[in-house]
């Protein structure tokens, strides 16, 4: 493959190379310690279609299982919000569920958001706390791949994704910290 030039995207504390070519590919990686442990948030982090509302109402109005159970590789989930200038609903599909090494993937498929993405794909991992013999705390790394739509697309801002996700993950680990689920 042919590369006419180089871009240099710089998103909080990572730099990245990204090849240029008539694509626009992007990506960025959050990481964040919480204070439940990895196992509780990597079954919470399973059951995202159901724990994110109860976690982070702010965030979704609605979550709708598509196909499959919304649990299993295979299964699509529509996730809605309400904006001031419309809704925002996203559909995904969940491509890969490791259990021995705590990560999740999924692709972007559908909804209002992809006119901003040709592609969206998010890696999250969980491991516990580096040197947290103990079990408390858990290490949580998400890495958003994503292809714009067009090259002169305005769509929402990294700096802003990443913090949905960041605080969408604290949200997340407040919530197991005070529930049973």
């Amino acid at each position: 493959m042919h590369y006419a030039a180089y871009i240099y995207m710089h998103v909080s504390s990572n730099v990245n190379l990204i090849p240029y070519s008539t694509r626009m590919a992007f990506n960025f990686e959050v990481e964040t310690e919480l204070k439940s442990n990895a196992e509780k948030v990597w079954s919470a982090l399973k059951q995202h279609a159901t724990i994110f509302p109860k976690a982070a109402p702010d965030k979704y109005d609605s979550v709708e299982v598509l196909e499959g159970d919304g649990l299993s590789v295979g299964s699509v989930v529509l996730f809605k919000k309400k904006e001031t200038n419309g809704d925002v609903t996203m559909k995904q599909r969940i491509e890969l569920l490791d259990e021995a090494n705590k990560t999740l993937i999924y692709n972007v498929i559908g909804g209002n958001i992809m006119k901003y993405y040709k592609s969206y794909k998010s890696i999250t991992g969980v491991s516990d706390k580096q040197g947290d013999g103990d079990g408390d705390g858990a290490l949580v790394k998400c890495r958003v791949e994503f292809e714009k739509a067009a090259v002169q697309q305005q769509g929402p801002d990294p700096q802003l994704l990443k913090t949905f996700i960041l605080q969408l993950f604290h949200q997340m680990d407040a919530y197991l910290l005070n529930t049973t689920h």
